[in-house]
């Protein structure tokens, strides 16, 4: 397990055709896949707490 800080940035993992990794718990709550320098970790995909950046698909840079 690990602790984000606030804003920080997240990297989906992304299977085939760019689709994000998901599952559901016992409670059908959404979890996310995320990539970090420590591995991979699934986050509560709750808008609470994550919310997508929308990113140049050909820089994939995020629009500001």
């Amino acid at each position: 397990m690990t602790t984000f800080r606030r804003g920080e940035s997240l990297q989906a993992v992304t299977g085939n055709h760019a689709e994000q990794i998901m599952i559901t718990d016992s409670q059908g709550k959404p979890w996310l896949q995320v990539l970090t320098d420590k591995g991979n970790f699934f986050v509560r995909a709750n808008s609470r707490f994550v919310k997508p950046i929308l990113e140049n698909h050909t820089t994939l840079k995020p629009l500001e």
